[in-house]
């Protein structure tokens, strides 16, 4: 009877924490896909867009009307002229819960990055990423990782002439690429 009674002990020991188990991985994947950015697609682009009003708070949260990633990575070229900036979020606003879930409104002017417009449209598209690596002076520190398919190509205005400009003090203004950006650290104040 003893014998039987701790067989049966185990088996359901067994089966509760299979379900255990089973309950913890699914609960693991529902909190990931809570905290999940995700790309905006280019068809929603012009439909999630937010008025002037942001934009310009955007900007007047940080201090300046350029590009923050092609301005500190490439410091030695003039930067609001040649690299003219849009605002975008960087919680996009159609997962306005992904933000509120993290504690802020998605409208905020500090979930804004200006972003010279293609980088705007390939970050919305999930091509490129910042990742926080830590803390700076200025506010926290993000890492920039390029997809490997756009790494090959040029970064480029609007109107599709390329970008330029210089990697070291003594260089020449060159067309960049998205591999110029891979890898390398910023910092901005959000």
């Amino acid at each position: 009877l003893g014998v039987r009674w701790l067989e049966t002990l185990e088996t359901n020991t067994e089966r509760r924490l299979e379900t255990l188990e089973t309950n913890i991985q699914v609960l693991a994947q529902t909190s990931a896909a809570n905290f999940r950015i995700l790309p905006v697609p280019e068809d929603l682009e012009t439909s999630l867009r937010d008025g002037s009003t942001w934009s310009k708070n955007v900007k007047a949260h940080y201090g300046q009307k350029c590009c923050t990633v092609l301005s500190q990575v490439f410091p030695q070229t003039h930067a609001s002229w040649w690299f003219p900036a849009v605002s975008e979020h960087i919680v996009p606003k159609g997962q306005w819960q992904v933000a509120s879930k993290l504690g802020f409104e998605v409208s905020n002017s500090r979930n804004g990055l200006l972003l010279l417009k293609h980088l705007e449209k390939t970050y919305q598209a999930g091509k490129w990423t910042l990742i926080p690596t830590g803390n700076h002076a200025k506010g926290v520190e993000l890492k920039i990782y390029v997809s490997n398919d756009l790494k090959t190509k040029s970064i480029q205005y609007e109107d599709g002439k390329a970008v330029c400009g210089k990697c070291h003090r003594k260089d020449k203004p060159r067309p960049l690429t998205f591999d110029d950006l891979h890898e390398k650290t910023i910092s901005v104040n959000p």
